[in-house]
């Protein structure tokens, strides 16, 4: 039976690989049943999609193969917004399916599967034993650092998924034939150790998956997929073994649900897509604005707009204003940003200052949360010859705690004992000298009008004050590996796992905090005792180091949120995402934020060990060229746009601060103002003329968002701040009164 791909545009179908995008009277199209909700003419066509799939088999199960948990979570939930209640349901991702139908295999052999923490131990002990077990060359010096064992270890991975074995890549005809050597040999000595300890990776799931799908085991009654209709979502990837694990999953029937078209840009072919035939909306059009069709005039809360902003604060306040203005409420608006970790930081440092509540769907840096604080602290405190004064910030920030049973110590009071001490640098300082103060305790004597008993009281609250510093210093002391920072060498070799253990003990006395610091806390502890078991090869402190900071350097969910990034949204909030995962919760309002040039354009950067010419000679499709990536980037966004439905703002911040420089808008936001204006020829000039007037902190609109707003909106005129010396002196009598005063010091009477 053929495998055919149906053509987004005319409906023609071609041959592509051999892959199923479509198989021809499977799951067509089909007018949903008597009584088909409104909700659904709003909706997207993947929720269309679901919902025709719910109608026709409505008691059957159903598994949803999708980019990520979050996403299926999301379009799950906008079926039983839009559509009602459904039965059978259930979302996953390719790897999870893939784990599901090799487990009872893999179990019967007594094959584990790793974690990523296991992967990078193996791959250290090949990268040791083929580089580092013969003669000393550039390569082994080189891979005595962790920039060249990353780049090599990112390597072995990539071609692992990609489905090239070492036999295949020893006598493959490289750029370098060294580095071919090198690559061939520490792959089979990886396949090598995951072999001889019966392990297996993700790389090893995805084939065994493809041998049971081929063998017919799981059609069993036992089998993972038995009496279950399988259904891949547009837009997951199908690239080496993942695609082979897709590719069968299709010839045992399974179909694809339709996508919003995109018009004017060809299907990436990495990627599973399924076009709707009908419903391509406005935006569905964004490079063919000739075809694009008129707007609906029954449908007013379909909008375009485009804002240009003066930073990213301004940005996110306009959007904010927007969406006040217009009447919404937080969780009727979507922010999709380019970039979530910069536009998250600061739309958490805004909305808490307003109290506005937000869900991010890909998390906060963890360096946001307490635990990430005292972490950073910590590397600080060993970088910088374990400086008191590090401690003591931590200290006065009341950042760490004190165990029991000196928990109840203010850290500010723990901060001017440990500052008495004088410790100033130097790990074998710190026990001493509080062995010391505590010896020089029962040589106090009173003071002049000290009574006996202050003075026991005084004598008493030093103690506590200093064996809370005690027990706070001496696990992290004892544990935390000897290292020496001194002539810029790394100081004495230490294992990543050594590193871990004393972070580890320093972060058990991080104070209690948040719901979002417990859940870092949480997360961050279970990831140092991974690396305590798995990562004891040794090195130098800066590269252990290195490693450990790289390892919990990880998003931080929402309150205990379980799995992984993209989080769902949540009632009552604000909702933040990336380019990706956005445009699911189907939201009145959207807001694009970060469209700049810089941002949205991105990098066609190659792989320093598998260049786009030697991907091209051992896998071909099955290994992304650097400029592939570029044009995916450009086809997610396309897509992220043609589904989206309601009101949608389009905006980018036109200064840089960090390179003190004017930025460009992306040739996004210009396709986006051609269809605003029906204008296929529209310039980058006519654009500059419409957004002329940016948005700032300065608010132009009747909406004040919180008292800076009001203060700035009263000190403005048409968008201009004025001088509100005198206004502020009237506000504040006691200000003006000291303003008046220093004027009189400075002046002559």
């Amino acid at each position: 039976e053929p495998v055919l791909l149906v053509d987004d545009r005319n409906g023609k179908t071609r041959d592509v690989h051999g892959f199923l995008y479509q198989r021809v009277g499977a799951d067509h199209p089909v007018d949903l049943p008597p009584g088909d909700r409104p909700g659904l003419n709003g909706a997207s066509a993947l929720v269309r999609s679901l919902a025709r799939i719910s109608a026709r088999h409505p008691l059957d199960r159903k598994v949803i193969v999708c980019r990520t948990g979050g996403e299926g979570r999301e379009l799950l939930r906008q079926l039983a917004l839009r559509a009602g209640s459904w039965v059978g349901f259930e979302a996953t991702t390719t790897r999870t399916l893939a784990i599901a139908v090799a487990g009872p295999a893999l179990a019967a052999r007594a094959i584990r599967l790793t974690d990523a923490f296991d992967e990078e131990g193996l791959l250290d002990e090949a990268i040791d034993d083929v580089l580092l077990g013969g003669e000393e060359d550039e390569h082994a010096r080189l891979a005595r650092g962790v920039g060249m064992r990353r780049a090599l270890a990112r390597a072995v991975t990539t071609l692992r998924l990609a489905g090239v074995r070492a036999r295949k890549l020893a006598d493959a005809p490289l750029a370098d034939p060294a580095k071919a050597r090198i690559l061939s040999r520490v792959l089979a000595a990886y396949e090598d150790r995951l072999r001889q300890r019966d392990l297996t990776d993700t790389a090893g799931v995805y084939r065994a998956a493809i041998r049971v799908l081929r063998s017919g085991e799981e059609a069993d009654r036992e089998g993972a997929l038995a009496g279950q209709r399988v259904y891949l979502a547009p837009g997951i990837e199908r690239r080496g073994l993942a695609g082979r694990f897709l590719y069968a999953l299709a010839r045992r029937d399974a179909g694809v649900l339709e996508a919003d078209p995109v018009r004017g840009l060809t299907v990436p072919g990495s990627v599973v897509w399924r076009a709707a035939r009908e419903g391509a909306g406005r935006l569905s059009h964004l490079h063919d604005v000739e075809e694009a069709p008129p707007a609906d005039p029954q449908d007013p809360g379909a909008t375009l707009d485009i804002f240009v902003a003066n930073s990213v604060e301004a940005e996110l306040r306009e959007v904010m204003r927007r969406a006040r203005e217009c009447g919404l409420g937080w969780d009727e608006v979507e922010i999709v940003a380019t970039d979530a970790g910069v536009y998250g930081s600061a739309l958490h440092a805004l909305a808490e200052r307003m109290d506005v509540p937000v869900t991010f769907a890909t998390g906060l840096p963890v360096e946001r949360t307490r635990p990430g604080r005292v972490a950073a602290a910590y590397f600080r405190w060993i970088e910088g010859g374990f400086d008191a004064g590090v401690v003591r910030t931590l200290l006065y920030a009341s950042d760490l705690t004190a165990p029991r049973p000196n928990e109840w110590i203010r850290g500010a009071t723990l901060a001017r004992r440990l500052r008495s001490l004088r410790i100033g640098w130097g790990r074998d300082r710190y026990l001493p000298a509080i062995e010391r103060a505590l010896a020089e305790v029962d040589d106090y004597r009173a003071g002049k009008y000290e009574s006996d008993e202050q003075l026991e009281r005084r004598r008493q609250r030093t103690r506590r004050e200093l064996r809370g510093l005690r027990g706070l210093l001496t696990p992290a002391l004892a544990a935390t590996p000897p290292v020496s920072m001194d002539s810029g060498t790394g100081g004495a070799p230490v294992s990543p796992s050594q590193v871990a253990r004393g972070l580890r003990r320093f972060l058990a006395r991080t104070s209690p905090g948040t719901s979002v610091d417990d859940t870092a806390l949480e997360r961050m502890t279970h990831t140092l005792e991974r690396i305590e078991e798995a990562l004891v090869r040794k090195t130098d402190y800066r590269a252990a180091a290195a490693i450990v900071r790289r390892h919990i350097a990880f998003p931080v969910p929402a309150p205990r949120a379980e799995g992984s990034a993209p989080w769902s949204s949540a009632g009552g909030a604000l909702y933040l995402t990336d380019i990706g995962n956005g445009g699911r919760t189907g939201r009145r309002a959207t807001f694009v934020v970060g469209l700049d040039a810089h941002r949205l354009g991105g990098s066609a950067t190659q792989d320093p060990y598998l260049l786009d010419r030697d991907r091209m000679q051992l896998a071909g499709s099955d290994l992304p060229l650097s400029t592939d990536r570029v044009r995916e980037r450009r086809f997610r966004l396309a897509a992220l746009l043609a589904r989206l439905r309601g009101s949608v703002c389009l905006s980018y911040a036109a200064w840089d601060p960090a390179e003190a420089r004017a930025v460009a808008p992306s040739a996004a936001i210009l396709q986006a103002f051609r269809l605003m204006r029906n204008d296929p020829a529209a310039t980058f000039e006519d654009l500059e003329t419409h957004v002329r007037e940016r948005a700032g902190l300065v608010p132009r609109r009747a909406v004040r968002l919180d008292a800076t707003d009001v203060w700035l909106g009263s000190l403005a005129s048409n968008g201009r701040l004025l001088d509100g010396e005198e206004m502020v002196r009237e506000a504040f009598p006691l200000l003006g009164a000291g303003l008046l005063a220093r004027d009189a010091l400075a002046g002559d009477v």
